[in-house]
């Protein structure tokens, strides 16, 4: 128990200090990214603003765990893996947008929803679930072309699509479920392991680690 305790306030500390660099980095990509929308489509910069907005106030648990599966194979702390570790965070912001719209939530991190901040409801739903797939692109794109060999960006793009599909796939199985005649825990914990263990946990270690 004592060891576990340890281990526990160990991690709660690297999470906080890991959360707080993922955060910086994030904020100068978002600023950047949204410099650029905003010059070349100026028509959707107030839509981009709110998107890049609910970045924020999260514990940034994803970037901090691939950060950490990078680390844990031996290998230094380097800039280059901010650039994956911020991709998860986009990803999960845009996988978030997408679930509040199919929730029909009208807050998140106790502040208004980014599809209900856009006003006409149509417009706000049709807008942010552009914006959800456009997050999922970019975030795809960061891997791309962030600084490792070729071959580890491979495998580790292939490993984020793999998530990516399985947390949709969760997701879908999610929504079908109240529809079945019955439900056994084996088809409650398959939706956990993929709408959720995948992407928040063993997702991002893998990709650190893969890096």
């Amino acid at each position: 128990c004592y060891t576990n305790r340890m281990t526990a306030l160990l991690f709660k500390h690297y999470q906080k200090q890991a959360a707080q660099e993922i955060e910086t980095e994030l904020k100068k990509f978002s600023k950047d990214w949204h410099a650029t929308i905003a010059k070349q489509f100026p028509l959707i910069q107030k839509e981009h603003e709110l998107f890049t907005a609910s970045f924020f106030g999260g514990k940034m648990l994803r970037g901090a765990l691939v950060k950490l599966g990078f680390e844990l194979t031996g290998a230094k702390a380097i800039k280059a893996i901010m650039r994956p570790a911020i991709a998860f965070e986009i990803a999960h912001a845009a996988l978030l947008m997408h679930d509040d719209i199919i929730d029909q939530s009208p807050t998140r991190r106790d502040r208004p929803t980014v599809h209900t901040q856009m006003g006409e409801k149509s417009y706000g739903i049709a807008q942010t679930i552009c914006l959800g797939d456009l997050g999922l692109i970019q975030a795809t794109k960061l891997i791309t072309e962030s600084n490792f060999p070729l071959e580890r960006k491979t495998q580790a793009l292939k490993a984020f699509l793999q998530i990516m599909t399985d947390t949709m796939i969760g997701e879908m199985l999610d929504v079908a479920s109240p529809y079945q005649k019955e439900r056994t825990e084996n088809n409650v914990l398959q939706i956990h392991q993929m709408k959720t263990a995948h992407y928040t946990i063993t997702g991002p270690l893998t990709i650190g680690a893969i890096l």
